[in-house]
């Protein structure tokens, strides 16, 4: 059950052996402290051991010292003991250790924790909520007896760890609890506890979930979710809420202010919160938090600072404050003897924070060897506790595959927090004072992030106990499901007001990409439990489904589709404005959508309008003319793979920049997308709507910034199918190129002009070689023979004229320009500009 080394190596592994005549095994050790040359070691059934250590020999041999203690710490020779049962305090000598003083007699208070330095004895009340201490620990902080601590009022201690000349505190802050939700018959039952003292172990939540499961929701589910969301989050703003206060005689570093300044009072610090485990050393202090950040302050000039050692990149930063340890992302666990901190890291080995070198692998337990060893609240249980001189290991059994997504839960609670300190959450834009969806986005978001914290406790405790009944993500499904709907649907009415910018939208992606992890933990739980109850199976997948069709239909649809009770102007088939009409099809009545686009990535729907093409992309909207736009039905080979279900409405619109694969909901749709997009396109290029759309077309077309071969550049001349390909002229900065081109590659021949520094160069462009023979034009293009002078100059002028009778123009980003290739008019821009609300609106 446990192993002792006296290194971070196999070879100095160290044999343990228990005098005791009943021969009962020494157990999991809850702590480890020196006192004198013995060891103390205290086990999780209150039995506390002394142990001789033989460095020599390897070995250390632990007689029984006494039972029944619930607390004990050490210093110098004397042991300071806090009974299990009446909570009464004891004091031993080194030397003569077995003889007991009690200590305390007449306070009347139930103990349950203790600590002491130098400097004095702190202790905890049974509750946590109390503090007391005896000794001196400041000018402010003097107390001959012992006296409760009013400063800490109305918070509770959880933890309490002490230094040389410091003292810091885990401690949560006590307040009365207000929701604004309003009361109906069915929050009487789910009211907040005016006792506030039950959310400070989130486990008490257990109870109120057992009772809910009993119940039937009924129709009105979404109502008794948003009242259960308001009373579990508390537990989980406990956990965010758990911070750490310091206080001591000296400050060089220890008490985290980033300074060396004095306090006379507790400090409570900013900067930590969600923190799960401190632990201290003679001069620095470490605290481990829920997410598995590590962070680390302390004294970096004193000559046993071992941890913050010059030769560490730690050393670089202000340690004068709590920092970020970023050697070790994802921390399981940590302890420190008085020079010395290890740590246990999600790939189960032990380091030294001292050096890089060497590492311990860590030997999970059998859990089919340990019947009759259960421990209540395995989880509390450390990993490993060590001394300067002995490292001992708890041998917990682990399952190795819920730490893969204990692990994935951590890096999405450290992301979050990360885009919350970038960022900030609740920062809500004055133009968006006044809209509902935008508060309710802020706040859903802040609950949600409540509920992550709770579900990383409980899946920490699933880690040791192996019991899926208490993981929240399947405890609090239909809560957690409530809320990602209520984010999703409120983020998409703000975002059709234009009040969600990259932040918010970032925000959202990263609790998108965590509904991953409750399926691959679902998918976990399912396949490693042959003999799940029928109940619980059915619960299981059951949420699979429920998370499945969220995450691949709902967010889908309503990211991409327009909702059905916006104004009517926003979805109406005509809009007129200074006398321009437009006409197109509305994505919400006939959705076309694409078919390979990221589940996470805004669905872009296309918008036809009488003159060009539109899309969404993120927040940019993309036109393509429609004289440049050809439609094909053709399915390549490499696509008959993926999507077959898709492949029958099928529409490829082909365009100068990119191919856009889409498909329909069913063959009608298809028809109709079909026969406007040609319609469309053949009034453009004034041929008869029942002819064969032209394969080769003549205009001038800018390419967008984003084509990786011509962003930026402007063409003139032939195109096939979306690609240059005949004769033309393409211009871009500083060079403009006159001549053949073949499937959207300068080739054959032709003069390239470069501009460099105000000086002109041509370059002839020689005849290459070319796979086939250059296509012949179709009739309805008549293109009359060039002839190019290598110097530049046009010998023959290009003369290619559309079987329509006129040259065809235009761009995209831009309305079609005159008939005769000139620039678009003042109307042409108040249409582009119309257009392009109209698009976003259609596309929302």
């Amino acid at each position: 059950m446990i192993s002792a080394f006296a290194e971070l190596d196999e070879a100095s592994r160290v044999a343990i052996t228990v005098e005791d005549p009943e021969q009962r095994p020494l157990g999991w050790v809850s702590k480890l402290r020196v006192c004198g040359e013995y060891h103390l070691l205290l086990n999780v059934r209150g039995e506390l051991f002394l142990g001789e250590y033989r460095a020599k020999e390897r070995s250390i041999e632990f007689r029984l010292l006494r039972e029944d203690v619930a607390d004990y710490d050490t210093e110098g020779n004397r042991v300071y003991v806090v009974t299990g049962s009446g909570g009464e305090v004891l004091q031993g000598k080194n030397g003569s250790i077995g003889e007991w003083t009690r200590l305390f007699e007449e306070s009347g208070v139930v103990f349950e924790k203790i600590c002491c330095n130098n400097n004095g004895l702190l202790l905890t009340s049974g509750d946590g909520t109390e503090l007391y201490a005896q000794g001196e620990f400041g000018s402010l902080l003097k107390f001959e007896e012992l006296t409760k601590v009013e400063e800490l009022g109305g918070e509770n201690v959880v933890q309490i760890s002490a230094g040389i000349d410091f003292v810091i505190l885990a401690c949560q802050k006590t307040r009365k609890v207000v929701t604004d939700v309003k009361k109906d018959p069915f929050y009487d039952q789910y009211c907040l506890r005016e006792n506030t003292d039950v959310y400070h172990d989130w486990r008490n939540l257990y109870k109120d979930c057992d009772d809910r499961f009993k119940q039937d929701i009924g129709p009105i589910r979404d109502a008794i979710c948003n009242v259960n969301v308001d009373s579990m989050q508390v537990y989980g703003q406990m956990i965010h809420e758990t911070g750490v206060a310091s206080f001591g005689k000296v400050n060089k570093g220890q008490l985290g202010t980033s300074d060396h300044i004095r306090r006379d009072r507790i400090v409570h610090l900013q900067q930590l919160f969600n923190v799960a485990k401190i632990t201290t050393c003679c001069d620095y202090s470490a605290a481990l938090t829920v997410d598995g950040s590590l962070y680390l302050w302390g004294d970096t000039a004193a000559k046993n600072q071992a941890t913050l050692d010059t030769n560490l990149a730690l050393a670089s930063l202000s340690a004068s404050s709590p920092t970020l340890f970023g050697r070790f992302r994802q921390v399981l666990d940590v302890c420190s003897g008085n020079f010395l901190t290890y740590v246990v890291t999600s790939d189960l080995r032990i380091h030294d924070l001292r050096s890089d070198e060497r590492s311990l692998a860590y030997e999970a337990g059998d859990r089919g060897k340990l019947r009759g060893f259960e421990v209540e609240h395995l989880e509390d249980v450390p990993l490993v506790v060590a001394s300067d001189s002995l490292i001992v290991v708890n041998h917990l059994p682990i399952n190795r595959d819920a730490l893969r997504v204990y692990g994935k839960e951590q890096q999405t609670v450290q992301t979050l927090l990360k885009h919350f300190r970038e960022n900030g959450l609740g920062g809500i834009p004055k133009k968006a004072l006044n809209v509902v969806s935008t508060h309710y986005f802020y706040r859903s978001c802040t609950r949600l992030f409540y509920l992550l914290l709770l579900n990383l406790r409980s899946l920490r405790a699933f880690l040791f106990e192996n019991d899926l009944k208490r993981i929240m993500t399947v405890m609090l499904h239909e809560e957690m499901l409530f809320l990602y709907r209520r984010i999703v649907k409120c983020y998409c009415n703000s975002d059709c007001l234009g009040l969600m910018s990259e932040p918010e939208q970032k925000l959202l992606r990263i609790y998108l990409e965590n509904v991953k992890n409750y399926i691959e933990l679902i998918e976990l739980l399912v396949n490693a439990n042959k003999s799940l109850e029928e109940p619980v199976e059915n619960r299981l997948l059951n949420a699979k489904s429920e998370w499945l069709k969220f995450f691949n239909e709902e967010v889908t649809e309503e990211m991409g589709q327009t909702r059905q009770d916006y104004p009517k102007s926003f979805g109406s088939t005509k809009r007129t404005s200074g006398g321009i009409t437009l006409k197109g099809v509305a994505p919400s009545s006939v959705p076309l959508k694409f078919l390979d686009v990221h589940i996470l990535s805004y669905s872009p729907r296309i918008v036809l309008f009488s003159d060009v093409l539109c899309y969404l992309s993120g927040v940019q909207i993309i036109e393509y003319p429609l004289n440049l736009i050809w439609v094909s039905t053709e399915i390549k080979d490499a696509l008959k793979t993926r999507h077959k279900e898709k492949l029958r409405f099928l529409i490829n619109i082909i365009t100068p920049e990119e191919v856009l694969r889409c498909y329909t909901l069913n063959s009608a749709d298809k028809l109709v997308w079909l026969n406007s997009l040609k319609t469309q396109m053949m009034r453009v290029l004034q041929r008869d709507a029942t002819a064969k759309q032209p394969v080769y077309r003549c205009t001038r077309y800018r390419f967008g910034e984003r084509h990786t071969k011509f962003g930026g550049s402007q063409y003139e001349g032939i195109w096939k199918m979306g690609l240059i390909d005949g004769v033309g002229e393409l211009s871009a900065k500083e060079r403009t190129y006159r001549g053949e081109l073949y499937r959207g590659d300068i080739t054959g021949y032709g003069c390239l002009q470069r501009t460099l520094y105000g000086i002109g160069t041509i370059y002839e462009v020689v005849k290459s070689a070319i796979p086939e023979p250059h296509p012949v034009v179709e009739a309805h293009v008549a293109v009359q023979e060039a002839q190019w002078d290598f110097r530049g100059r046009v010998a023959a002028r290009i003369v290619a004229r559309s079987a329509w009778g006129r040259v065809a123009t235009g761009g995209a980003r831009s309305t079609a320009g005159a008939a005769d290739g000139g620039e678009g008019s003042a109307g042409n821009l108040t249409d582009t500009l119309i257009r392009t609300q109209i698009t976003k609106q259609l596309i929302h």
